[in-house]
């Protein structure tokens, strides 16, 4: 038995020198390891890469690395707009480029007014070159807060969405009050030279709330809501309904789904596939709810993928998403008794046309309980699942990858499509984010030859000999950045930054920051490198061969 465990680290151990051969490491020069705040990188199409840090005390600041991986310029983020100083009541709605330049999406509230700000910085310097005010809400009243909360009503928000193919994207601005309001979602089309294309209210069929949108060039722009059932409150929906806003339009088209039935704290992305011409849909819907104890309930989530024909709006392909064959792998790999049960986070659209959807086992365990608003919420992020289909939503393959990670307070449903955006949801995750959450979770890279999966892990987690024994993540100054291949229904991994050794020594990789483009097959990221009680950290740039 144990000359059958040797051979197999044996191979594990040559797999992994094959593997790393896979992509190129270049790194940055070594920097303070950032203070507690919000990080993120972006890399240009000139080579250039910009990396943000926000903080409550120091509002934004911004690096600038040129092609050949050297800091040219570090500066401050000024705004003769927004008050840095009230970086508690601000929110990053989004970091892209356009037009060539960084982008900076920021909203902030002023007076219960919130308001978007849009900032164009120098892709050489980092300057700002031009800032806007590009839209508010309306001012809420002094009492709104207790309204919302007793009818169950979101906040005012703002949200961006981009086009993945172009520069043009698309601002919504989502009043939550009055209630029965007749424009509750504004919707403002834009080029990529940052002109209004089309402005419309979304108001047809009643009350609606905004689940997502997509951005189809200087097209259109398609929007998916949910109309409430009155009775059953704001976040229950009687049915889903397709939205489009042609160009230079300022009426939507309108077309309910049918979906029936009640559909409960409902979460969805949309994505458009330019190949198939459709909406690609996944929506995720609470089915059941069991309290088994004051301090225990467990909630059971229902997912539909469907494809949507762009031009008539209508549903086509609509069924449950199926996790037979990531059951499958889990059973022959992990346990011959394991049944996967993952929330959807994340769905991609992969060059062949193929769709992948990535999982994770997530529960959300209250200690310290003392009453029904008591005590603290921490939330497991665990197994991953990964579930690639056709184009009609077939399950085409599935893989099971064994994570075991603890988070301070809850994690939103599908939060890794928002991270994506470089979004950081509320001004109060800027100063009440536990500094080990924004290295959790993983991240999913789609490379032209292969694909991969990355996130922290503990090394002794990984010792096949020890699965019984592996321990949860809650902290990760001693994880590596570790990384699965998914290969024609199998899985290989290896260390991204060389095996940690027996002095301490360890890189983690801060995932909330990373940014892969596909013009380069280049993953960019902040990582910290430790070695002993030192700490230091570096960006990372791994281009994919």
């Amino acid at each position: 038995m144990k000359r059958s465990m040797v051979a197999v680290l044996f191979v594990l151990s040559f797999c992994n020198v094959l593997l790393a051969q896979q992509f190129s490491t270049e790194k940055s020069e070594p920097f303070d390891e950032p203070a507690f705040g919000w990080n993120k990188v972006l890399q240009l199409k000139n080579g250039n890469t910009f990396y943000f840090h926000a903080t409550t005390k120091e509002g934004i600041e911004v690096a600038v690395y040129d092609k050949n991986r050297k800091r040219i310029v570090g500066r401050a983020v000024e705004s003769n707009l927004w008050d840095k100083g009230k970086m508690r009541s601000t929110a990053i709605k989004g970091v892209f480029e356009i037009g060539g330049e960084p982008v900076l999406f920021i909203a902030q509230a002023n007076e219960r007014k919130p308001t978007l700000y849009r900032m164009q910085l120098d892709p050489a310097t980092g300057a700002v070159t031009k800032e806007e005010e590009i839209g508010s809400q309306p001012e809420m009243p002094g009492f709104s807060g207790r309204y919302m909360l007793y009818n169950n009503v979101d906040m005012s928000d703002i949200t961006i969405e981009k086009d993945a193919g172009s520069d043009c994207y698309a601002v919504m601005f989502l009043n939550s009050y009055p209630y029965d309001s007749s424009q509750k979602i504004k919707v403002v089309h834009y080029s990529g030279t940052h002109q209004p294309i089309s402005t419309a209210f979304c108001n047809a069929f009643g009350h609606m709330g905004y689940l997502t949108a997509v951005v189809d060039g200087d097209k259109r722009v398609f929007l998916l809501t949910g109309r409430a059932d009155g009775n059953q409150g704001a976040d229950c929906y009687s049915d889903l309904v397709i939205s489009r806003l042609n160009n230079r339009s300022s009426v939507f088209d309108q077309k309910s789904l049918l979906f029936t039935g009640q559909l409960k704290e409902t979460k969805a992305q949309m994505l458009y596939d330019l190949g198939s011409n459709k909406l690609r849909l996944l929506a995720l819907n609470l089915s059941v709810t069991n309290k088994e104890s004051k301090e225990k309930t467990t909630s059971y989530y229902s997912t539909y993928v469907c494809n949507i024909d762009p031009e008539t709006l209508s549903l086509s392909d609509a069924h449950p998403l199926s996790v037979e064959k990531v059951n499958a792998y889990a059973k022959e790999y992990v346990d011959k008794q394991y049944e996967y049960v993952g929330i959807p986070q994340y769905m991609t659209i992969n060059k062949d046309n193929s769709t992948t959807v990535l999982s994770e086992e997530i529960r959300q365990v209250r200690y310290g309980y003392k009453g029904e608003s008591g005590g603290q919420t921490n939330t497991t992020l665990g197994p991953i699942g990964i579930s690639v289909l056709s184009d009609t939503g077939r399950e085409l393959l599935g893989y099971m990858i064994r994570k075991k990670q603890m988070a301070e307070g809850q994690f939103p449903k599908l939060y890794i499509a928002e991270r994506k955006k470089g979004y950081y949801k509320s001004a109060q995750t800027l100063i009440s984010q536990p500094d080990n959450n924004a290295f959790l979770t993983f991240d999913y890279i789609d490379a032209p030859h292969g694909r991969y999966i990355i996130f922290n892990e503990l090394p002794g987690n990984l010792d096949p000999a020890e699965v019984d024994k592996s321990k949860i993540v809650s902290s990760v100054s001693e994880t590596s950045a570790i990384c699965y291949r998914l290969d024609s229904g199998k899985l290989d991994y290896f260390h991204l930054f060389g095996d940690p050794d027996a002095t301490n020594s360890n890189t983690f990789c801060y995932i909330q920051s990373s940014d892969f483009k596909k013009e380069t097959n280049t993953y960019a990221s902040l990582v910290v490198e430790r070695n002993g009680r030192d700490k230091q950290a570096r960006i990372v740039w791994l281009t994919f061969q």
